[in-house]
């Protein structure tokens, strides 16, 4: 065999690499725990003055978040700059005031910052206080590269969303330059349900095609074939700045750098190579996005279509028909998907908790439809320049986005079109990703049907490992914020919710991914204890991920404005909705759950009369009492529970300290309750017997188990064992 003198060199460089890959990973996982794990959780809220340099500015809807480098620490701010006195850009000295706290893992939004953004500290502007610009030459140039491109992004989203209507204009400006723009009205939920949310993400598709449109372009200029290579890299790295420098298209970036270096130098175009030196060049650059989920997944379908896709293209080829142009699209398409997917089909189990049997037919419309309408938010930029062209580039996008997210809607209405599932414990992600290695090595020596079977293996292994995590009668307290969640565990698996916080985005990022990582795919019912909408305002996005059989709710302000809206929304959906008028008791496996309403016509304001004729909720499970008494005080909640034989010494009271009705922590009932948790706004203030443990600190969950009462504190908050009770034969405890 006949080996080349460059061998000598590419071999060990190639060797070396993953070398190096290997040796990014498992820095990152250990560094990332061991961060993770020092890392305060559920530290107060404190106001301070930053001081550093802002190496990060990103822009959206709802304001623009920095992030400044201060001491050794990044700490991501958010706020609006008309509103706080001004803005910064990268490479800017600034002085913000401030208020926050350091990120906390045990929320998803604050973890995500943490491992994605590399941010220790999270917060609020309350006041851009200087700005000065950097007097170091680089540093100015880049500053001034990234003023440029912020100005060029605002002209684009006031272009598209002055001529097109919503959500048109949200999904053109989320495809083309990955602005999140204003909510879309559910659209993107119906692109999650089909399963080609990927659709709606900028990823290597966007960084490949204006690669190939400006190397197109530029084979019409009179220059050298070594320059015009060159040119499109600059516009790709342009363009990556222009989209936030994610994950996916800094690694798409990359690897089409990697295209363009082989071709000016002649070298063959090793695909995964480039993918190798992209996620060493990020992990080096920030080793927590390793376990950001954005990272995860784009790697892991890059490696699929590398791995797969090339195999299964060659073997669909060699088939004897000729299938039609369309026909052969819609396969290659097809296979894809399918090799996209081999990786990711765990991932998105483990962040997302569903899976999309439709998704793969879903993409072959959703992957052209999202490419033309890509096309067609390239061009409408082009009225920046050429006004006259407004008129009919905004027609042809707005067209094109109706016929998909039309097409989309449809897929999501679909029976079984998101299947929720829980998700995968760790060894059978790991082993999943061995079967399907060894699956694609049978397949590069044509035994298809070694291969087949051990991708039947792999999805085996995978369902085995779900994690169903078994927490038998408890009940935690998820934080919301400004509002309540409580979600009740029953020994035969069941499990209902008492109010559901305040905003849509806490079932999306707190509320559903806690529900379904402990294996609840139903809700049995939903108590709404009162119509404020820091006790409902998640459940409609609550109950697009988690179905909900039941909603229970006080029939005082039930025409509130919106409230009954969302409960018409509601009983489209399937949710039976009962209206408590008197005492009403809800099954809960090895426990009961009463509702009580509340009556009151002597409160003028209508908002404070909404806490006056609450439902108050009492609880007994495996033998421990609890109650829920919403915004109500406890002088008025514990002679309504006594009426219902629910006397003695309670084993959890929650205590709002929100609200204008708000518990007196003083009160007889609540210093002898052997778990304290109060909602909102208080921190922990000790571990034992009777202790008080704020909402803030995270996930607090407390196990009905025989024993003494105890509590400490695991990766998403607070454990806290009670002993049951001896009840009575109605649920009075006789101690």
């Amino acid at each position: 065999m006949r080996i080349r003198s460059r061998d000598l060199i590419e071999r060990p460089l190639g060797v070396l690499l993953f070398a190096a890959l290997a040796a990014c990973i498992v820095f990152a996982m250990i560094a990332t725990c061991i961060e993770l794990e020092a890392q305060p959780r559920g530290s107060p809220l404190t106001t301070t003055v930053v001081r550093g340099r802002v190496v990060r500015r990103d822009a959206s809807h709802r304001g623009v978040e920095w992030m400044v480098s201060a001491n050794g620490r990044r700490m991501h701010l958010s706020g609006i700059p008309r509103f706080v006195g001004g803005d910064a850009f990268p490479g800017d000295d600034v002085a913000i005031e401030a208020v926050g706290r350091p990120a906390d893992p045990g929320s998803p939004y604050e973890r995500h910052l943490f491992t994605a953004r590399r941010a220790d500290w999270v917060g609020r502007v309350v006041e851009v206080r200087a700005a000065r610009p950097p007097t170091e030459p680089v540093a100015g140039a880049v500053r001034e590269l990234h003023r440029l491109i912020a100005r060029m992004r605002d002209a684009m989203v006031a272009l598209v969303e002055d001529t097109l209507p919503p959500p048109h204009d949200a999904m053109v400006l989320q495809l083309s330059i990955g602005y999140r723009a204003r909510e879309t009205a559910g659209v993107a939920e119906w692109f999650r349900d089909a399963g080609v949310i990927h659709v709606l993400v900028v990823s290597g598709l966007h960084v490949a095609l204006i690669y190939a449109l400006i190397d197109v372009l530029v084979r019409f200029l009179p220059v050298p074939y070594a320059v015009r290579i060159p040119i499109g890299i600059v516009f790709v790295w342009v363009y990556a700045l222009l989209a936030g420098l994610t994950p996916p298209v800094t690694r798409a970036a990359f690897m089409v750098t990697c295209l363009a270096a082989a071709r000016l130098s002649g070298r063959d175009y090793a695909s995964l190579h480039a993918l190798a030196f992209a996620a060493v060049v990020i992990l080096i650059e920030n080793h927590r996005a390793l376990y950001s989920t954005s990272f995860q997944l784009s790697f892991g379908a890059c490696l699929g279509l590398i791995l797969f896709y090339p195999v299964l293209h060659r073997a669909a080829h060699q088939l004897p028909d000729r299938a039609p142009r369309p026909a052969a699209y819609a396969a290659d398409l097809l296979l894809a998907t399918v090799s996209a997917q081999v990786f990711t089909i765990p991932l998105v189990m483990l962040h997302f908790h569903r899976i999309s049997p439709v998704g793969f037919v879903a993409n072959l419309f959703a992957v052209p439809l999202g490419t033309l309408l890509l096309w067609c938010g390239f061009a409408l930029y082009l009225a920046l320049v050429a006004p006259v062209l407004t008129g009919p580039l905004a027609a042809a996008a707005h067209g094109v986005s109706h016929v998909l997210v039309g097409a989309m809607e449809l897929f999501a209405k679909l029976p079984c079109a998101s299947v929720t599932v829980p998700a995968p414990a760790g060894w059978a992600i790991v082993g999943y990703g061995i079967l399907a290695l060894t699956s694609r090595w049978a397949l590069g020596r044509g035994r298809w049907w070694g291969s087949a079977g051990t991708l039947v293996v792999a999805a085996l292994v995978l369902g085995l490992g779900t994690r169903t995590r078994g927490v038998r009668s408890a009940v935690s307290f998820l934080p919301v914020g400004l509002g309540d969640a409580v979600v009740v565990h029953a020994a035969d698996g069941t499990a209902c919710m008492v109010d559901c916080g305040g905003e849509p985005r806490d079932a999306e990022q707190v509320i559903a991914p806690y529900l379904l990582r402990g294996g609840v795919r139903e809700l049995s019912a939903v108590v709404i204890t009162h119509a404020h909408i820091n006790h409902y305002g998640a459940l409609e996005e609550l109950s697009r991920m988690v179905p909900v059989r039941r909603l229970y709710m006080s029939d005082f302000a039930a025409d509130a404005p919106g409230y009954r809206a969302m409960l018409a929304r509601m009983v489209r959906t399937g949710t039976r909705i009962t209206v408590v008028s008197r005492p009403t008791d809800v099954p809960l496996g090895d426990g009961m759950l009463r509702l009580v309403p509340l009556w009151d016509d002597t409160e003028a304001d209508e908002l404070a009369a909404r806490d006056s004729n609450a439902l108050v909720a009492l609880l007994n499970l495996g033998g421990a009492t609890c109650l829920f008494s919403a915004d109500v005080p406890l002088e008025r909640t514990i002679p309504v529970a006594a009426q219902h034989d629910f006397t003695g010494r309670w084993d959890i009271l929650l205590i709002p300290r929100h609200g204008r009705n708000a518990a007196d922590t003083r009160h007889p009932a609540c210093r002898s309750a052997r778990v304290r948790v109060v909602s909102s706004d208080a921190r922990a203030a000790g571990l034992h017997r009777g202790a008080a443990v704020g909402t803030t600190d995270g996930v607090i969950s407390v196990a009905i188990r025989p024993g003494s009462a105890t509590a400490h504190r695991d990766t998403e908050g607070w454990r806290i064992r009670v002993p049951p009770a001896s009840l009575g034969p109605h649920g009075t405890a006789s101690r």
